[in-house]
């Protein structure tokens, strides 16, 4: 017979482990980017990327914490999602439109963009995939996820605008005019959207086959 009780504490000591890492290695990854371009250079900042990466840090050490405390917050729900949804579309993005249509970026390694592209995409589909609770995620936890990309793309038009200084040159109206942004916008926002739709699927469906077993 199956102890239950020692098989949810290995698997607690695991999620505890694969969360403290998993914000190590990202940290890390994430750092080396912002270093390479000057010690006290936060310029890069701005992209969506470092935030993504940051939020993924930031939000698997409050994890981390609360749960050595033994402390489960209704909010935390909302922060899981958030950064699954952003981590993999900074990967699909980066990956299958920046890259092949802009290049790489000359002033990142290959490690520091590996590891902020691939590596915390990965980790943050990981978690999900292995520690967090199916069938849990609402349409109102979708839709807060969906709140920190637009979010950032109005911030950082509203910056931009007095600014003069984009992140991405899809952004930038000088660039191939209004019209063009507001495709990017959508164009974005859709791959965003379905990928929070693919998760919230995802997670009914592995839901429905956990209840069975």
């Amino acid at each position: 017979m199956i102890d239950t009780s020692k098989t949810h504490t290995l698997k607690a000591g695991a999620q505890q482990a694969f969360l403290l890492a998993s914000a190590i290695i990202v940290g890390i990854g994430a750092s080396i980017g912002l270093l390479e371009h000057g010690p006290f250079d936060f310029s890069h900042l701005h992209y969506f990327t470092y935030l993504s990466n940051f939020l993924m840090v930031f939000g698997y050490l409050t994890l981390f914490v609360l749960r050595t405390k033994g402390e489960e917050k209704p909010w935390t729900t909302y922060l899981s999602a958030t950064i699954v949804v952003a981590l993999l579309a900074t990967g699909i993005i980066y990956n299958l439109i920046l890259v092949p249509f802009m290049g790489a970026d000359p002033a990142t390694s290959r490690y520091a963009s590996f590891s902020t592209h691939v590596i915390a995409p990965t980790l943050a589909l990981l978690y999900y995939a292995l520690f967090a609770e199916k069938g849990a995620l609402t349409t109102r936890h979708m839709l807060v996820a969906l709140g920190f990309p637009v979010l950032y793309w109005l911030a950082f038009m509203i910056v931009g605008a007095v600014t003069g200084h984009y992140p991405y040159p899809f952004m930038d109206p000088a660039t191939d005019g209004i019209f063009a942004v507001a495709f990017w916008a959508l164009a974005i926002l859709t791959l965003f959207a379905t990928i929070a739709a693919a998760i919230y699927a995802l997670d009914h469906l592995m839901g429905k086959l956990t209840k069975r077993i």
